[in-house]
């Protein structure tokens, strides 16, 4: 939705536009949070987000070129060393935290699977000297 609000905006619309401006900043700062934290929600999509993130944010920096006024020169810096770390591939990318996470599954049903057998041959010893 943010992407195509962005795509659609009037050149300097931004600037003029104090309510739209100051969402779409938040909206920047809410997603980078966002974005920064691993989240095993959004894993397999997490590369799909990230480029219309990116988009959005070029879009906005393209509304308030010139205007450094209206964004923060942290969220600048923070947004900088965000995209250098996704660019040179420091932060994993969707194969490394599913990977793990599988490994983690597969241990735990590995686990549950064996105390299944186990309560099973218990029990089918306790049925077999009944008899």
């Amino acid at each position: 939705m943010y992407n195509r609000i962005c795509e659609r905006l009037k050149p300097g619309i931004l600037a003029e536009n104090d309510v739209l401006r100051k969402n779409l900043i938040s909206f920047v700062q809410e997603t980078m949070g966002f974005l920064s934290t691993e989240n095993e929600f959004v894993i397999d999509s997490l590369q799909f987000l990230r480029y219309h993130f990116c988009h959005i944010v070029i879009s906005i920096c393209r509304q308030l070129m010139g205007r450094e006024e209206y964004m923060d020169k942290n969220m600048r810096r923070e947004l900088f060393w965000l995209f250098r770390d996704w660019s040179s591939g420091a932060e994993a990318l969707p194969d490394d935290p599913a990977k793990r996470k599988m490994a983690e599954l597969d241990k735990k049903t590995n686990y549950q699977t064996d105390r299944i057998q186990e309560h099973l041959i218990l029990l089918q010893s306790a049925a077999i000297s009944q008899w």
